[in-house]
């Protein structure tokens, strides 16, 4: 797999209980079956997520099985692919995972045009942890790559990944 490849899951089909709620609801707000994302970069899988009550935030594996790949249409360079991983590292390191911002995003997504506009999110600041989507595209964007050049990237949700002009599905 290729630095930069963004994984995307449809987590309806493994999550329970009030994670599967929360998958469900994702995908009605964005009409997309996808409801959580990571990056792959040097050999392991970066992801944003909740996995208990006790263990949140950066997750860090080489478990790459996912429903969809979107690869970079022009391929990292080491450098890139470095820059990012100490970038998810350093930012992310420490967070947790937004709940707050998700539940949000949902509520607010008949707005989300306007709040991408005035470029602002609720619970969007760096103590409230992040959601799963975010991560990869601001990722992309420190080290000089907008993946969503006239969007907010406080407000990607993980389908947006599907239509992204700067990725290309290799395989579902």
């Amino acid at each position: 797999m290729k630095d930069g490849t963004i994984l995307l899951w449809d987590k309806r089909k493994t999550n329970k209980g009030f994670k599967l709620l929360i998958s469900k609801a994702i995908v009605a707000v964005t009409n997309m079956p996808i409801t959580h994302s990571g990056v792959w970069l040097q050999g392991h899988l970066y992801e944003q997520d909740k996995k208990s009550l006790f263990k949140q935030g950066l997750m860090v594996s080489t478990n790459a099985n996912a429903d969809v790949y979107m690869e970079p249409v022009e391929p990292l360079s080491d450098n890139q692919a470095r820059l990012m991983v100490g970038y998810i590292e350093k930012t992310y390191g420490g967070r947790g995972y937004n709940t707050l911002k998700l539940l949000f995003m949902a509520l607010l997504a008949p707005f989300k045009e306007y709040f991408r506009k005035v470029r602002w999110m609720p619970f969007d600041k760096p103590w409230f942890g992040e959601v799963c989507s975010v991560m990869p595209d601001e990722a992309y964007r420190y080290i000089g790559i907008d993946l969503f050049p006239e969007e907010f990237e406080g407000y990607t949700a993980p389908g947006d990944y599907l239509e992204c002009l700067k990725l290309k599905k290799v395989k579902s």
